[in-house]
């Protein structure tokens, strides 16, 4: 009997095993420094990320006829892909962030872990950025959009973000995929 994926440390679990066994069988493959060609590409380590969070998932009680994994999709048009931003205009701003014509931005996760359906269960939401391309204001806007995500007050409710991080410019040894940090309730947290 595998245990129901109810629990932010569960959740948490997911995430970890994941990105340890990408640590152990994928850093070195996806996280090459660049080389001209454009080194490592953040869509191809999401979707690496998501195949080991549907193996992790096997540990849990997760019925995989259900269970859906928000691909690394920048053009998806799902309400659980898209979420207008209109509501949040001053936080968007804060971050430096232009708006589009109509005064909205759309914002796409880059890992979600969620059930099928609106308003379906929404369990893990991940912001993944390359150590190359973390400026501040790209990160502020990945800290934005997890807090609205996990916030009880917004829609999604997603029960646990996290911000990751994809060490490509270190030594071989330390490059690697890192939680920098965890998100509930709207707000950064230690270990959930």
């Amino acid at each position: 009997m595998h245990e129901p994926l109810t629990h932010p440390k569960l959740i948490r679990d997911v995430l970890c095993r994941a990105i340890a066994q990408f640590n152990a069988t994928d850093a070195k493959a996806l996280l090459k420094p660049g080389n001209g060609s454009g080194g490592p590409n953040e869509p191809a380590i999401g979707t690496q990320l998501i195949t080991r969070i549907v193996d992790a998932l096997r540990h849990y009680d997760v019925p995989e006829y259900v269970f859906a994994i928000g691909t690394y999709n920048r053009f998806g048009d799902d309400r659980k892909f898209l979420y207008k931003m209109e509501a949040y205009r001053k936080e968007i701003e804060a971050a430096k962030r232009e708006l589009d014509p109509e005064g909205k931005l759309a914002i796409f996760p880059d890992i979600i872990v969620h059930e099928f359906g609106a308003p379906g269960p929404n369990y893990l939401v991940v912001e993944l950025k390359k150590d190359s391309n973390a400026g501040k204001a790209l990160v502020e806007l990945d800290h934005i959009k997890l807090s609205c995500m996990t916030s009880p007050d917004r829609p999604l409710k997603y029960i646990l973000g996290a911000e990751v991080r994809a060490h490509d410019v270190a030594n071989e040894q330390k490059r690697q995929l890192e939680v920098l940090s965890w998100w509930q309730q709207g707000s950064k947290v230690g270990e959930p």
